[in-house]
C-alpha cells in the first residue's frame, strides 16, 4: 500500500525510518520529509532516483542532514 507524503512525514516524525520510492514524488515533497527525517534521527533510503538532477539530490541531502541514503 503506498503512503501518502502527510503519512511517511508523521512516520519521521516519530523516529521510524523507512525506504521510499523518488519517481512518485515531486523534488519539494521528498525534501518535506527529508527535512523531518533529518530533525528526528529517522534513516530515510530513497531509490529510483534516476529522474531528479544532481541539484536535486543536493538539496535532498542537505535537508536529511545525514539520514538520507540514495540508492545509486
Amino acid at each position: 500500500m503506498l503512503r501518502s507524503i502527510e503519512e511517511l512525514i508523521k512516520i519521521a516524525e516519530a523516529g521510524g525510518g523507512f525506504s521510499m520510492d523518488a519517481s512518485r514524488c515531486t523534488t519539494d515533497e521528498v525534501v518535506r520529509v527529508a527535512r523531518v527525517a533529518g530533525e528526528h534521527g529517522a534513516e530515510l533510503r530513497i531509490s529510483r532516483i534516476c529522474g531528479k538532477s544532481t541539484e536535486d539530490l543536493v538539496k535532498i541531502a542537505a535537508a536529511g542532514k545525514g539520514h538520507v541514503f540514495f540508492e545509486i
